[in-house]
Parts: structure tokens; C-alpha cells; sequence
């Protein structure tokens, strides 16, 4: 969301964040996003009051087994209309996998289940979790980044140390927008597993 809504949500939905995973003790992706769904739809009463306000989220949890010999990381992922990237298996590229259409709270796509989809990622992979708001930002010509360039982009710096690809993340759209206001929110973490 944009503006004092967003932030409002935002805040809702990190204190149920907390109150399910740490308080709740629940683990599994799909079921986090099941339960702040429900939740956010109980504390905003959206049967009664038609807001429909809601957000996007991903959840990923990964165990790091220090007292094992694997050389990879089995990576639980769920999404509310926001997919992961990662590293494809057996090349140097980056791969989309998609989480639900369905977002926490709001409207639409509701007799959808979240899903967990299950990755193995080599150690030393890379892992990213992002908001809508790089590839959706578009440059004076009301053109968008998009999604193809973002992956691209993330394929050609995978590699680099996480504060160089900050740096060529920042560049590039700076490049891109130019003269244009910035639209959303931004939101891009890497992780190297």
C-alpha cells in the first residue's frame, strides 16, 4: 500500500507477525500466511466494515545444518502475490518461483491456499525476497523497468559481494528513473545462504 495505509498495514501486520511466529511458535510458510490473513481480516473487520485493504508478503524459513556435510539448503517458500528469486538448478541463472494469488487480507483469489514450495539451494547461493516497487518503477516515458530486466539484472550480479550489488541495484534505477519521482516502495533483500 502507499502512504499512511501501507504503514498502518505494515504495522499491523509485523506485530502479527511476531504474535504467530514467536509467541504461536508456527513455522510453516503457508500457515504464517494463512493465519495473518485471518487475523488481519478479524482485527480490521473487513466482513463488516467492506475495507479491503491488504498486502503482499513472502515467508521463507531454511534450516542451517551446521553438523552435516550437505552442501545445500532445503528452503521452505511461501508468497501472497510476491514470488521468490533464486538461484536455478545446475546454472548460473535466476529463478522465479511464485507464491499464491491471493494476498493477506483485502479481497480476491480467497478460496485460494497458500502453498509451500519447497527449493534446494547450494551454500553460497544466493536468495532474494523483494517488493513490487523496483520493476513496477517506470522512467519519464511511463515505461516500467519490469520484471525481465529485474531477474537479468539480478542473474549478472549474483555473484558480486552483497554491497556491490546494492551499488549496481541503486545505479541502475537511478538510470532508469531518471528525471521520475519515485512510485512505491523499493524493497529488495538479498541473502547468501
Amino acid at each position: 500500500g502507499h502512504g499512511v495505509p501501507g504503514a498502518f498495514m505494515t504495522m499491523i501486520g509485523n506485530a502479527l507477525l511476531d504474535k504467530i511466529v514467536k509467541v504461536q511458535e508456527v513455522w510453516c510458510p503457508a500457515e504464517i500466511l494463512e493465519m495473518l490473513h485471518q487475523e488481519i481480516q478479524t482485527m480490521l473487520r473487513q466482513d463488516e466494515t467492506g475495507n479491503m485493504s491488504g498486502m503482499d508478503a513472502s515467508i521463507v524459513v531454511w534450516e542451517d545444518k551446521k553438523d552435516t556435510l550437505s552442501a545445500h539448503f532445503e528452503v521452505l517458500f511461501a508468497g501472497a502475490k510476491r514470488p521468490i528469486y533464486h538461484l536455478e538448478e545446475n546454472t548460473n541463472n535466476i529463478r522465479k518461483s511464485a507464491g499464491t494469488r491471493k494476498n493477506i487480507g483485502g479481497a480476491g483469489h480467497q478460496d485460494a491456499k497458500f502453498t509451500v514450495n519447497k527449493v534446494n539451494l547450494p551454500k553460497m547461493s544466493m536468495l532474494y525476497l523483494c517488493s513490487d516497487g523496483y520493476s513496477d518503477q517506470n522512467n519519464k516515458y511511463r515505461k516500467s523497468f519490469s520484471e525481465k530486466r529485474f531477474v537479468e539484472l539480478l542473474s549478472a550480479i549474483q555473484h558480486e559481494p552483497l554491497s556491490k550489488q546494492q551499488q549496481i541495484l541503486e545505479k541502475k534505477l537511478e538510470e532508469h528513473m531518471k528525471d521520475t519521482e519515485q512510485r512505491d516502495d523499493i524493497l529488495i533483500l538479498g541473502i547468501q545462504l
